[in-house]
């Protein structure tokens, strides 16, 4: 770097009243060399950084104009080859790309190949069929080709290889000023062109700092193929760091590394403006020093900026685009507004935030956009009906103005269901400037402005009217592939950079992370578009593989020939998101080697020079997880340690005591076995209504009884959306059952199959309107199942006529929902559970009365599969109570109703459904032994014994209680000591 700085200090001293420009390949290297400069008392007003691209545009900008042409951005060009690939390749099997999809990753592939042809001065007519082995290729890569030349007209655009032939054109002297160049990467056919005319090929050359007998890649300003095989062969090298504190260490992560390097500038006390990192693989590296920086308040610069997608800006907007992709799916409404990456959602609306959410939940809004007006419009005409709280009318009409704000910013799709891509660019943009929160005056600002500047740009290019999905997805690709937040060095700030833009700002403490063979020298995949074969036949100056190859190594060299100081290298031993080991890279060797001045070191002696890797429990910890890490580590050393740490964290202790607890074969209080307050909790003090689910869901597991109705905790009900199914479970129980129940109500005569699908319609298409189905195909299919399951039912009707005749259906007792009719009842019953009361209430699917005899039994239907339930049970151990249950209280609500002798003998369960057994399964109905039941059951509640029984519990499985086949549960199972499962284990008796 000293060479280089020397050079071109040399330069400007000797002309520094002339115009001069220094033509780099980025903007951040010059600036940093200016810097450089400025530094050292150079006097650089008269010295202009700029990039070959700068001066064509400059050169063509009139050209241009009189063309009514406009420069094109990579977003832009991106755009419209997605577009061309979609519309004029994708699903033609006849092209040689047709069978492909447009991927973000393969539209970038395309976008590469294009423009690399492009500036080699290729265009769709001079494209060469013979440089192809396949034909269908070259009619494939001209189609596209072609269609994008067509686009760029279309929309007046030009990109950069036509702005490069625009200036060739227009340029016919050299400048007249003296051009400085820095030879640092591949130049095209038309940069190199470019530059002969704008110098006359008269130019100073700045030196690198690479040594004169090393070769210079074959596509530089002036190559040099002399030594170009030392160039990549680190052990042919002279010795970089002669002069230089060199050390190293490795990590166990990409992280740990990250972390071990903030670790060491911190506990240096040196200013943050000395120290430069430079990373073989910035993308991955760049975001993990933004975070930790953001997270340990360690200022930071980067050369190329950040991913967009880490800022809260780019969150924000990303989240905002996957709302709208998902159909206005709530759950990702919900996402958004709980992350805490968007602000003034509510505007002068008198509502929370998480208010806004529960209502929208309670509405059962969905997914569509239309119906958040509806379902919410819904909810407020039910709470007017109910004669609810004015206060509550008033936050749902301030959920349904929050919600017609938020939707009107995304432009409704016409009726060919497409929208103009431009005005839904346009449409982010501003959300991203109205809503996305801001926290860092600074850097929040800046990437709130990058991202609403990238999509404003785009708005005015996009002419295609695409779907809403498609929309999405390139909105999407636009903020995973922006980066925000690109600096030059500053002072007060450690300055991130990748290897081709590093060691430019001469700072004297250097890190150079990332240093596995992954990474570097990694691998120099040819381009999947255009291989390195077709490449060669079509034009010499197209950039291979090998090209790359020798520019990284080319970097890496002038890298480490320019640093002064210090350099810490280092190296991942893993990857932890790929789960597989890294080998450290040659390059790490050969600096061993020189350090250790040891030629004859290998890997074995590099890793014992290494020692340790960096991992989670450091010696200068940078917050609290580290630091306990790290005593958790030395707590053999200190026999103390533990006592004194509980005392200062008592709920640690007692949290270490439910382990301990837990752990043994004794029942505690945290397996469940508890100290209850019976008046408060037993049904046959509190005198509560009781369901028979209520009751089951004690026999099937007393802990998740406890969770839900002790303790209170039950999960949020969302309403999930899943593009493949369009009723859950208990939605399309409901439906059937509103369905028998509207058949069975109908004269006998009327009841025939043709009413019943005729009657199944309308409720179906009532039920859509109410849950919009996903997909039309998934709504056929599922229309098409319970017709199917309706004619089982029909069947199932007449082949069990005989003795029992239906006469009252969907008999409600105990609940609101009583309506009045012939046997509904508000108020609970009461049934006799040993010498004392409780009071249930339910729904009764069928009552069926055999006159011959006075009988009843009772009919209950089934939804599901019949498959788990035991024709020869009758109380399945207390989980199964339904039919003994509702026969009791049907007993007492006939006579009640004024049959005095009215006895209620059976039950049945009916699977009317194809995985169900198209036959009642029966039970013969004990009230004796039902009172049994229920008094176990009711004292397990008043005794507080709600330890889970089942060591293969599946809802203690779900919700993390315990494991699967958990030996735990059965030690505890096991010891004859635990006497409180006594009463609960008295179940077994009850199959």
């Amino acid at each position: 770097m000293n060479q280089t700085l020397s050079h071109l200090e040399t330069i400007v001293r000797g002309a520094i009243t002339d115009d001069k420009l220094l033509i780099v390949s980025r903007h951040a290297i010059g600036n940093s060399l200016t810097r450089a400069l400025a530094l050292r008392g150079v006097p650089v007003i008269n010295l202009r950084v700029v990039t070959l691209e700068d001066l064509a545009v400059e050169a063509a900008t009139l050209k241009l104009a009189v063309d009514a042409m406009k420069h094109s951005t990579t977003e832009q060009e991106i755009a419209m080859i997605e577009e061309v690939f979609i519309r004029d390749i994708q699903g033609k099997d006849h092209l040689y790309f047709g069978g492909l999809h447009a991927t973000t990753g393969y539209v970038k592939c395309l976008h590469g190949a294009l423009t690399d042809l492009r500036y080699a001065g290729i265009t769709a007519s001079t494209l060469d069929a013979r440089a192809f082995v396949v034909p269908a290729k070259y009619k494939g890569l001209h189609a596209l080709l072609e269609g994008y030349e067509n686009a760029l007209v279309t929309q007046n655009l030009a990109d950069t290889a036509a702005v490069f032939r625009a200036a060739i054109e227009c340029v016919n002297n050299p400048l007249g000023k003296k051009l400085i160049v820095y030879d640092s990467v591949p130049l095209s056919k038309l940069e190199r062109e470019f530059l002969t005319r704008i110098s006359g090929d008269a130019y100073s050359l700045l030196p690198t700092g690479i040594p004169m007998d090393v070769g210079t890649p074959r596509l530089f300003a002036r190559p040099s193929t002399d030594g170009i095989a030392k160039l990549t062969t680190a052990s042919l090298w002279d010795n970089p760091f002669i002069g230089i504190n060199v050390t190293y260490f490795r990590a166990r992560s990409p992280r740990t590394e990250v972390r071990e390097v903030i670790r060491r500038v911190v506990s240096s006390g040196q200013s943050f403006d000395k120290v430069e990192v430079a990373c073989t693989e910035y993308s991955s590296y760049s975001q993990q020093f933004y975070l930790e920086s953001v997270l340990h308040n360690v200022p930071c610069t980067f050369a190329e900026g950040v991913s967009a997608t880490i800022t809260r800006t780019g969150r924000a907007a990303l989240a905002w685009v996957e709302w709208i992709a998902s159909d206005f799916q709530v759950t990702k409404l919900r996402e958004l507004l709980e992350a805490g990456i968007v602000a003034n959602i509510t505007g002068t609306n008198d509502i929370s935030i998480w208010k806004l959410i529960n209502l929208l939940r309670e509405a059962k809004v969905g997914w569509f956009r239309e119906r958040y007006g509806k379902r919410l419009a819904v909810l407020r005409q039910k709470e007017v009906d109910s004669d609810k709280e004015q206060a509550r009318h008033d936050k749902i009409d301030a959920a349904i103005n929050v919600c017609e704000g938020l939707l009107s910013m995304v432009p409704m799709p016409g009726v060919d269901g497409t929208v103009f891509l431009a005005e839904f660019f346009k449409s982010i943009a501003n959300f991203v400037a109205l809503h996305a929160k801001i926290k860092d005056e600074t850097e929040d600002v800046l990437a709130r402005s990058q991202i609403a500047d990238a999509f404003d740009r785009l708005s005015l290019a996009a002419y295609s009217n695409v779907s809403i999905k498609a929309a999405c997805i390139a909105a999407s690709r636009v903020i995973e592939d922006l980066r925000v937040n690109n600096s030059t060095p500053k002072p007060g700030h450690v300055h991130i950079a990748p290897i081709h833009s590093a060691g430019f700002c001469a700072r004297p403490i250097n890190f150079l992370v990332g240093l596995d063979d992954h990474s570097f020298p990694g691998g120099a995949p040819e381009d999947p578009i255009v291989l390195d074969e077709e490449r060669k036949k079509l034009n010499e100056e197209l950039v291979c593989s090998e090209d790359m190859r020798q520019s990284a190594w080319h970097s890496m060299l002038r890298y480490l020939s320019s640093v002064q100081g210090s350099i810490t290298l280092s190296v991942p031993v893993d990857d932890i998101a790929q789960e597989h080991p890294l080998a450290a890279s040659p390059l790490l060797l050969q600096a061993y080697r020189w350090v250790s001045s040891n030629e004859a070191a290998g890997f074995d002696d590099l890793t014992q020079a290494l020692g340790e890797p960096c991992g989670y429990a450091p010696e200068y910890p940078l917050e609290d997880s580290e630091w306990w890490m790290r005593s958790i580590n030395m707590l053999p050393s200190r026999p103390h340690a533990r006592q004194a740490v509980l005392m200062a964290y008592p709920d640690l202790e007692m949290g270490l005591h439910a382990l301990e607890a837990r752990g043994s074969d004794l029942c505690s209080e945290y397996d469940g076995i508890v100290s209850v307050e019976a008046a408060k909790y037993d049904p046959r003090i509190t005198r509560k209504p009781l369901s028979a689910s209520y009751l089951e869901s004690i026999a099937k597991c007393p802990f998740n009884f406890f969770v839900k109705h002790i303790l209170s905790l039950n999960e949020p009900q969302d309403f999930e959306y899943d593009p493949s199914v369009w009723l859950d479970p208990m939605t399309r129980g409901t439906l059937l059952h509103g369905i028998y129940e509207d058949f069975l109500r109908a004269a006998e005569s009327e009841r025939t199959l043709s009413s019943l699908t005729a009657l199944a319609t309308r409720h179906i298409e009532a039920m859509a309107e109410e849950i919009p189905p996903p997909a039309v195909n998934v709504y056929s299919r599922e229309r098409a199942d319970l017709l199917d399951e309706l004619r089982i039912f029909e069947h199932m009707l007449a082949s069990q006529a005989g003795e029992y005749q239906p006469r009252y259906l969907e008999t409600v007792f105990g609940m609101e929902e009583a309506e009045g009719a012939t046997l509904d009842v508000a108020e609970p019953v009461p049934i006799s559970v040993g010498s004392r009361t409780i009071m249930v209430r339910g729904k009764i699917d069928r009552l069926d009365e055999n006159p011959s005899v006075h009988q009843w039994r009772v009919v209950d239907y089934k939804t599901g599969g019949s498959g788990k339930v035991d024709d020869r049970a009758m109380f399945e151990n207390g989980k199964e109570l339904q039919l003994h249950f509702y026969g009791l209280a049907a007993e007492k609500i006939l006579q009640r109703s004024g049959d005095a002798k009215a006895s209620v003998v059976q039950g049945e369960y009916w699977f009317p459904t194809k995985r169900g057994s198209e036959r009642p399964v029966k039970r013969r109905l004990d009230p004796v032994r039902l009172s049994e039941v229920l008094e176990i059951l009711l004292d397990a509640i008043a005794n507080g014994t709600f330890m889970c029984l089942d060591p293969k519990c599946y809802s203690c499985k779900e919700y993390g209680f315990h494991s699967w086949d958990d030996p735990k549960i059965k030690a505890k199972l096991a010891n004859p000591g635990n006497v409180q499962l006594n009463n609960l284990r008295r179940l077994e008796d009850y199959a």
